[in-house]
């Protein structure tokens, strides 16, 4: 996953912000982020993301298969390849900015996984 995000980021993260924002709210299934672009999955099985608080439905996520799996890590691997000569101040400011988005979210963040109780 790590690696996926990576690669993400040294496809501008900040210019895509729109389309990830776009794949988790008009979709209930989850897409893979491969090689800078939302692919569906070939996955047969699924996990339901459900609210503790209500148990509704909030996503679908594929239980990637190996073979794609694998396939995304060597696109990251690929890419890393030319992060790694990313001079560091650049990469210092993908990684500021990552952490700006999620600050900004922050509220969003804290509140996945509350129950109705943690929510009063």
């Amino acid at each position: 996953m790590i690696l996926i995000i990576l690669n993400y980021i040294t496809t501008s993260m900040l210019k895509n912000i729109n389309l990830l924002k776009r794949n988790f709210s008009n979709s209930r299934r989850l897409k893979n982020f491969i090689n800078g672009e939302f692919v569906d999955s070939n996955a047969k099985e699924i996990f339901e993301l459900r609210s503790p608080a209500t148990n509704e439905l909030i996503s679908e996520i594929p239980l990637t298969p190996k073979d794609e799996f694998n396939h995304a890590v060597s696109v990251a691997k690929e890419a890393f390849k030319s992060w790694r000569n990313v001079p560091l101040t650049t990469r210092q400011r993908y990684m500021f900015d990552y952490l700006r988005l999620l600050k900004d979210n922050q509220v969003i963040l804290n509140n996945l996984g509350k129950t109705c109780k943690m929510h009063k």
